[in-house]
Order: structure tokens, then sequence, then C-alpha cells
């Protein structure tokens, strides 16, 4: 008898939910009930001998029904004169408190919303009780007095009855249940006076009231894939408001609620993983997030269906008696992150345990669980790049590419240069290592007037259009913010302006932009760097913060010395490229044919890439023994890819050089490379 009553007895008392979509919340109780039915049929119970299910607990977040002008009605019909007042101005403030509720969800602290009401009235009450009696009322006095006038809730208090001690202490222990009960009966009136009933079981709580029922318990566990990024303006505002650690992205707003829900329970997640290492989520990871951390699966990409996010699931315990470690499994990398995962437990290896006493010590708190402990120490206790050695800084936003960037060769040579009309603009493009062409021009005629008019008409005001201008035309080094293959940097000479996406990274010490560039480029600085991204995003905080050791002069010139010629490497591999300024027809085109063209071009080409490859060892040969680590074991274990063997070029054969041939032929034909048409 007891198992026939199990799957009715979890749905309608241990399984509660809520979303914001009507249709989503009826979908999972009607899969409740499915899963019941199934339960039911394992157990041989025919139709008839099923226990029936009275309600489920899945509810939609959505304001109370009806409007204010019913409210009144039924606080006349529903409370003693006395009460009226104070009670209809508890009423409408929740009832104004629950417009929210359709947008936010379970972040509206509704419960909380409630108990403030009460406490307002009651310290208003207790105020004007304590009062001696006045000659005047209320209304007189605030007619002819020049004082500020009463609130509303004192206002409310006085005027239910010429002495407001009538309402006893009794009354306000009473006040909150009685509320909620006056709540639960106006939904259950205002939803049948609209002829219709949305709900699923038979005894489902009314629209409105159920969330507020829902939102009132405390729970053991709390789990959920919560949303990410932008929310409506209504409600980033109520986030400003209520969540001021975790307001940025919504997710980390949703796992604070759920930790206010589950007080002595867990929170399980599966969310972005930014948390990790967010710059904008610090103070939430500094403050609560890591007491509470007891698990981590970091994810990676893959999981949460076609959504471009890398993503973690993890279980917060938001306990008094925080515990000093963290279990963390890293599948970023694996293919079957379920099987993958079961089979660690199971084997009980390829587990980090990480001590939350020194990811605290880290830059930012990040939570860097892969690190090895000897580059923990690192990072906690070395000199950082900024601010005594260098800085990392972002450009402008023209918010308008089409009107104000252009090809460089679409723009007359006369017209480009500093604090011409078009100035050379460093974008970004694709991946690339120490050389990159600046093939780009932004118009900033007039100091960039014009942009910053675009950006005043976008957002009121000018700074994006403007950012970073003290920096511009420094010769230093530039990556990409954001790529799929990896972080990668190059050198940029002086007379450049760079943008928001392709942040710049410059010297301010002795130090040149050659050796910052050695020492950016090489595979422990940019394993480093890898390491703490969010969704391929290189955020110029992760460079800000990177150890830095003060080489001896011989080191750095070594350092110096290799880069310029992985830069000149780079720069011969460019002359291939037709787009590119350094373009040198090949001289063996007229003299050879197809095939034994491709073989002499292919073999230098590879010649060089050797070269390349093997400059790139020694330069990262020689960052090591500045850091005193192993870059290559720490680069596969982490990265699980060799970067250092990454060198630009397409394979050489008889169909590229014909098709290098023909452009080249036609090119000529029609004065590409004509001095006269630059």
């Amino acid at each position: 008898s007891f198992l026939k009553d199990v799957p009715r007895l979890i749905i309608e008392n241990n399984l509660h939910g809520i979303d914001i979509d009507p249709r989503c919340a009826q979908i999972a109780g009607l899969s409740l009930w499915l899963r019941a039915q199934k339960a039911w049929q394992r157990l041989g119970l025919k139709p008839a001998e099923r226990p029936a299910i009275k309600h489920s607990n899945i509810v939609c977040a959505e304001p109370m029904p009806g409007e204010k002008e019913l409210l009144r009605e039924f606080v006349e019909r529903e409370f003693p004169a006395a009460e009226r007042a104070v009670c209809l101005r508890l009423l409408e403030a929740i009832f104004d408190k629950m417009q929210l509720a359709g947008e936010a969800g379970s972040l509206l602290k509704i419960e909380e919303e409630i108990r403030s009401a009460i406490e307002d009235a009651r310290d208003a009450w207790q105020k004007l009780a304590t009062k001696p009696p006045e000659l005047f009322t209320t209304t007189e006095l605030n007619q002819i007095s020049t004082a500020p006038e009463l609130t509303g809730l004192e206002q409310a208090v006085s005027s239910l009855t010429t002495d407001p001690r009538h309402l006893t202490t009794d009354f306000w222990e009473r006040i909150e249940e009685r509320i909620y009960a006056a709540l639960r009966d106006y939904a259950e009136q205002a939803e049948n006076g609209g002829g219709f009933q949305c709900r699923l079981f038979a005894e489902d709580a009314a629209r409105g009231f159920a969330f507020i029922d829902v939102c009132r318990k405390r729970y053991d566990v709390a789990l959920m894939n919560p949303p990410f990024g932008l929310v409506p303006d209504a409600v980033f505002a109520f986030l400003q408001r209520e969540y001021p650690l975790t307001y940025v992205d919504v997710y980390s707003a949703f796992v604070l609620r759920g930790s206010l829900l589950t007080p002595r329970g867990r929170v399980g997640a599966i969310s972005s993983r930014s948390f990790l290492t967010s710059k904008k989520l610090m103070e939430w990871r500094e403050s609560a997030l890591l007491d509470g951390l007891e698990l981590l699966a970091d994810l990676g990409r893959g999981v949460m269906d076609n959504a471009l996010v890398d993503s973690a699931a993890y279980i917060v315990t938001p306990s008094s008696t925080p515990k000093d470690a963290i279990l963390a499994w890293d599948l970023r990398r694996v293919e079957d992150k379920g099987a993958e995962l079961l089979a660690t437990l199971n084997r009980q290896h390829s587990t980090f345990v990480v001590d939350k006493h020194s990811i605290r010590r880290l830059p930012g708190a990040k939570l860097l669980y892969f690190l090895p402990p000897h580059l923990g120490a690192l990072l906690q206790t070395a000199e950082k790049f900024e601010p005594s050695i260098g800085t990392v800084r972002k450009g402008l936003t023209t918010f308008d590419d089409s009107r104000y960037i252009r090809l460089r060769w679409e723009v007359s040579a006369s017209l480009i240069g500093v604090s011409v009309q078009w100035e050379h603009y460093g974008k970004g493009g694709e991946y690339s290592n120490f050389y990159t062409d600046i093939h780009l021009v932004v118009n900033r005629k007039s100091n960039g007037a014009e942009l910053a008019e675009t950006n005043m008409l976008v957002n009121g005001q000018v700074a994006q259009s403007r950012q970073g201008s003290t920096y511009y035309y420094r010769p230093g080094c530039q990556y990409t913010s954001r790529s799929s293959k990896g972080f990668s940097c190059r050198a940029i000479p002086a007379g450049c302006v760079m943008s928001s996406n392709a942040p710049m990274v410059l010297s301010e010490s002795r130090y040149t932009p050659q050796y910052l560039l050695g020492w950016v480029c090489s595979r422990l600085i940019r394993t480093l760097v890898e390491m703490q991204s969010i969704a391929d995003d290189y955020v110029p905080g992760s460079l800000k913060t990177l150890p830095w050791i003060h080489p001896s002069k011989e080191v750095e010139f070594s350092i110096v010395q290799v880069t310029t010629s992985l830069v000149e490497a780079h720069r011969q591999l460019a002359t291939r490229e037709e787009n590119d300024p350094l373009f040198t027809p090949d001289p063996v085109l007229g003299t050879l044919g197809l095939s034994a063209i491709a073989e002499v071009i292919d073999r230098g080409r590879s010649a060089l890439k050797n070269s390349i490859v093997h400059l790139q060892g020694q330069l990262s040969e020689a960052v090591d023994a500045l850091y005193q680590c192993d870059s290559k074991e720490l680069a596969e274990e982490l990265l699980e890819r060799d970067i250092l063997s990454e060198v630009p070029g397409d394979v050489c054969n008889s169909e590229s050089v014909c098709v290098d041939l023909l452009s080249f032929a036609l090119g000529t034909a029609f004065g590409r490379w004509d001095i006269r048409y630059a």
C-alpha cells in the first residue's frame, strides 16, 4: 500500500519547480505525471487502482491575477474595518512587487518582500503607538505643517482607529500567516472570476499565489540550469539592487538565490564556467562561492545544445562550516563527458583536490584548479606585469565599421597617417604570431569627431570612440581578444590605432617592445593566458596579472635577438601574400614548369618553417629557464597541443602555384603594383 502511494507522495510533497513560461511549467508537471504512471505500470497496477495525483508544485512565476480594484473589494469583504487600511496597504505593496515575477522568476525574493513590508508596517505602528495623543488629526497636521508628511504606512496605521494601540502585538504576530491566507484566497477568487483555470491537477494552487507558496519554503536541494547573458532593463535594475555581487551575469544571481532557498542543503547547477576566472564576479567568488563550492566538473563546449558557451557543473553547500578543499574534474577535451565523469569517479583518480586557501591567494581568487603547485606559488608571489613593467589597453569602437573602416588600398596614401584623415587600424584579424599586415585604416578626421558623434547617438557618451587614446601610435604587441585557435600576439609598429577587439601590450619600463613580444609569445606565457580564458576570450586582466621575473642582461639580449629573428622569418613567409606590402614575385616563375616551381617554393618554405619552430623552441626554453619551470609539460597537460609547431602557410603544389601565377599576371596587366595608382 505504501509503495503504491510513493509516486503520488513525491510529486505532491517533495518536488518543486519554477519557470517563467507557463508552457514549460505544464510540460514539466505532465512529465512527472507520466513518470508516476510508468512507476505504477512497473508495479502492475491497473489505471483504476492508481492513486489520483491532486496537485504538484511545479509553478509558473507570474504576477497576482486581477486588478487593484478587485483587491480592494476583496479586502473590504475579508477584513474587519479596524484592520482594512493596513492590510490593504500591505497587499497592494505585495501586488506591486509581484509585477516583476514574470521576468525575474525565482530571483524575486517575494517571501522577503512580504516579511519586509510587514516589518515596515509594524515599525510604523510602534512609532505611532508610543506617541502621546494629538490635538489634531494627522491629515490636519499635514495640511498646516511644513514638516515632512507621514509615510504611506504610517498614515495607513494612524487611520485604523483613533487609538493605534488597539492593534495588539498578537495582530502583528499573526499577520504574516493571515496575509499569506489572504493572498491565496484572493488568487483563488480572481482566477475563478476570470472564467478559466490553467491547472494540470485539480488542487493546484491558484496562479500568482502558487509562486509565492514555493518561494516561501526552504529546501534540501536546489537544481538548476539557469539562463545567462543579458536580461530586460527592468530586471537588470532589480538585479543591481538585490544582487549587487552577481548582477553582471544573471546565472550567478540564480546560484546565489538557490543558496538562499537551501540554507542547510545543497545547490547543484550547470551554467557558464565564467565564474572560475571572471573579474566581474571576483567579489562573489571570494565572499560566498569559494566557501560553499564542493564539487566541480569543468565541461567546456558542446553541453548545452547549440549554445556557444563553455560550461561547468558544480555543487555548492551554503553552510556555515565550509570545507577546505574542492574536488574537480577537467572534462573540457573529452567527447563523451558523462561517461568519462562516471568512469573517473569509479577509478577514483584523475581528480584535482584543490585547497581553497591556495585559490584565495591567487590573483583575483581565480579558480585555476588545474594549476601545478609551483606555478600557483609563482602567481601568488611574483611581481605582476602591470603596473611596474607594462600595460594592456583596449582601443576604440566605431559602432559602424562599414562607415568608418576601409582596406588600406581603398584609400589614397596621401590621406593615411597620424592626425590625417585615415589612420592605420589594428583590429586583430586572423590567428598570427610575431607579424601581421596592418591592412585596415579608420577615419579619425578631426581627432575622431565624427566617431564621437556616432558614439553619442548610440549610448549618450563618447568614451568608447576614444578609448585608450593616450596609448595610440605607440609601438608594441597586439593580440586578438577572442580566437578559437588560441592566443596569438604580433608586433605592431608605431603610428597605429588599436581596436577594442584587439588590445595592445605596451611597455611602461625599460623593456623594449621586442622583449615583451618574445616574452608574451613564449610557450609558458601563452599557456598561462589560455588557461585563464573563458570561451576563448582573452581579457586584458589575465595579462596584467601575469608574473614577471626580471632577466639578466644576457638573457634579455638573447630573447630580443631570437624574437627579432622570428619576426623577420614570419615577414619572409608573408612575401608570398599578394595583399601584404611585403609581397615579392618569386624570381623562378618565368624559368621553370609548375611542378618544379612548386617544389622549389615548398622546399624554401619548409626550411623557413623549420627555422621558425627551432627559434620558438629557443625562445620558450629561455623563458622556461627564467621562470624555472617546464612549460612543455604544462602545455601538453592543459592545452593538449604543441603550440611551438604552429606556423602559418599552406602546402605549396602545382595547383596553388597556377592560381598564384594567374593572379599575379592579372594584377600586372591591370597595374595593381604600379606606383602611379597607389
